[in-house]
């Protein structure tokens, strides 16, 4: 019962990890001078999944612990960055979709959301140690 959050969770962060990827490809080039290809609807898209299966991450687990265990947020830091990585991914999308529309190279908002989008990635490592932490207290 407690499998299918992690099992879609890894598939988001490997989604997430490429599209990052991606993107620091995009900054090497605006900002450091790089000659590089950037894959920008292939970016887009695993961004919009990515994020959105983080999202969909966060309902699932926050629904698991309300209706298998009736006790929401007993997760601890897990659901705290849970949280977190939610409004970051919130704020992704949203500047995502304006970064997508506009396609201006060097902006701040380009910035912010590379910047977000990392800080998300590097908090769902995070979760990776601390879901891993919860699944030997339950179900292992």
């Amino acid at each position: 019962m407690n499998y299918p959050h992690p099992v879609f969770m890894s598939l988001v962060l490997f989604l997430a990890c490429v599209a990052l990827r991606q993107g620091a490809i995009r900054f090497a080039s605006v900002r450091l001078g790089r000659k590089a290809m950037f894959p920008w609807r292939t970016h887009v898209l695993l961004g919009k999944i990515a994020l959105a299966g983080m999202l969909l991450g966060l309902v699932s687990g926050f629904s698991t612990t309300w209706l298998v265990w009736t006790a929401p947020g007993t997760t601890g830091l897990h659901g705290k960055v849970a949280l977190v990585i939610g409004a970051l991914a919130v704020s992704g999308l949203a500047t995502g979709v304006r970064l997508d529309r506009e396609k201006k190279p060097g902006t701040r908002l380009g910035l912010l959301h590379a910047v977000g989008n990392t800080l998300a990635v590097l908090l769902a490592f995070c979760q990776l140690y601390t879901g891993i932490d919860l699944l030997r207290a339950v179900a292992w």
